[in-house]
């Protein structure tokens, strides 16, 4: 059975940062859910340094229900 995937919002920085690092560190496979690009590169720059599986990253806001679904669509289609 492969790992597990999870999608962390607000995975680049605070809090879910840290929830990323601890499921990561913990076996699963990461998808950085962020609003900057740039700030989301260098997250997953730290995590894949620290030994983390960071698939990659999706654009998502979460007080916009049509970039929610985007996002949505995107992680289906790039991480299914």
């Amino acid at each position: 059975m492969g790992k597990k995937t999870v999608l962390v919002t607000g995975a680049n920085k605070g809090i879910g940062f840290g929830i990323a690092k601890h499921l990561g560190l913990s076996g699963w496979q990461v998808i950085i859910g962020a609003r900057d690009e740039q700030r989301a590169s260098r997250a997953i720059e730290e995590l894949r340094s620290q030994g983390i599986d960071v698939l990659g990253w999706v654009s998502i806001e979460l007080k916009d229900l049509a970039n929610i679904e985007q996002a949505a669509k995107e992680v289906n289609a790039k991480y299914p």
